[in-house]
């Protein structure tokens, strides 16, 4: 709410209020007088309009999608096909099928 340039209560919370989103961090300096005395208006105005509070930890546990558990996935096989034949094409003679031990 570039409250560090002291723009008086009134300001900071029409900043606020204005350009606050879903998932928006709002930065503030309890440092000013201004700040400190915009905010508690400021807060019922954001949760009027339904803004949950919730620390930084919080807000980046919401937007990470939770993953599902693993499916268990199938044993890899080191067996060899018994007959691998390619695809013929129009050009090529037809090719001789292989098995193991050819």
């Amino acid at each position: 709410p570039y409250d560090w340039k002291r723009p008086g209560p009134a300001v900071v919370r029409s900043r606020i209020i204005k350009e606050t989103q879903p998932g928006s961090i709002v930065l503030s300096h309890d440092i000013h007088p201004g700040t400190i005395e915009a905010m508690p208006s400021t807060l019922d105005a954001l949760a009027a309009k339904g803004f949950k509070f919730v620390t930084v930890s919080e807000l980046i546990r919401m937007a990470v999608p939770q993953r599902a558990p693993a499916s268990p996935q199938p044993a890899a096989t080191t067996s060899v096909p018994a007959t691998i034949a390619p695809s013929p094409s129009p050009s090529a003679p037809p090719s001789r099928k292989l098995s193991p031990g050819s």
